[in-house]
């Protein structure tokens, strides 16, 4: 489901997003971001949206899909900068 047809889910540029920016950022307004305040912001505003256009369920649940695969991208970018903060001590204390 990565082409979103709600229009209030594609505002992104009344947002100040980049529509060019991939699923499942772009359906909630972010940059690609670890932080998850940030989403469940995101989230939050995107829902407004969808409440003050008498919200249909399927934009809903879009909507719900892209917070919830952006929360997994973010958790595994943070896992990825741990591995890669690991190695880097690594490589420092053995001098590789």
């Amino acid at each position: 489901m990565s082409s979103l047809r709600c229009p209030a889910l594609n505002a992104g540029r009344a947002l100040g997003t980049d529509p060019a920016s991939p699923w499942p950022w772009s359906a909630l307004g972010l940059k690609e971001t670890s932080d998850r305040n940030a989403i469940q912001a995101a989230y939050a505003a995107r829902k407004a949206l969808l409440n003050a256009q008498a919200m249909r369920i399927s934009a809903f649940a879009e909507l719900t899909e892209a917070r919830e695969k952006a929360l997994f991208l973010a958790a595994e970018m943070r896992r990825e900068a741990k591995r890669e903060g690991a190695l880097r001590l690594y490589r420092r204390r053995w001098d590789l």
